[in-house]
């Protein structure tokens, strides 16, 4: 903002841009200036530009005197209005046939009752099936120790020289 001095010293200043801003907003940037104000409203249904500025009259950065007034028109919401559909009248109500009676009801023939049931004989379940005794398993079967066969009995010189199942004895010793 620029404060100019013209003839005989009255000073200028530069009209703030109120384009966007709020109607409160644009009041005080022209009054922080030393501007004056004049506003007016048009109504618009669009409830997001309430008391937004729509135009002003002085170009914005354009210079004036200190104390000039600059107009400006702000948005003010006023709620659509919603019209009631016209009443018609209703048709005209007719009267209604005559009723007529009903023929005779005649009564029915006469119920029996049916003959008494009887209880079904009773059904027993059958007994209770139990389960088997566990199986086990036999004691597992060990193969028998190997046999070994003794080596066969060569006596040594000098004694009896009977071999295994009293043979004689062969070889060297032999008497």
């Amino acid at each position: 903002m620029f404060k100019y001095f013209g003839k005989h010293g009255r000073r200028k200043v530069n009209v703030p841009n109120l384009s966007g801003r709020s109607r409160s907003q644009a009041q005080t940037d022209l009054t922080s200036v030393g501007l004056n104000y004049s506003e007016s409203s048009t109504s618009t249904s669009d409830s997001g530009l309430n008391n937004l500025i729509q135009s002003q009259g002085t170009a914005a950065n354009t210079v004036v005197l200190i104390g000039d007034t600059v107009p400006f028109t702000y948005y003010n919401y006023v709620a659509p209005q919603y019209y009631a559909a016209p009443q018609y009248y209703a048709a005209p109500q007719y009267y209604a046939a005559p009723q007529y009676y009903a023929a005779p009801q005649y009564y029915a023939a006469p119920q029996y009752y049916a003959a008494p049931q009887y209880y079904a004989a009773p059904v027993y379940y059958a007994a209770p099936q139990y389960y088997a005794a566990p199986q086990y398993y036999a004691a597992p079967q060990y193969y028998a120790a190997p046999v070994y066969y003794a080596p066969p009995y060569v006596p040594s010189c000098g004694s009896d020289c009977y071999g295994y199942f009293g043979e004689p004895c062969v070889g060297e010793c032999a008497i």
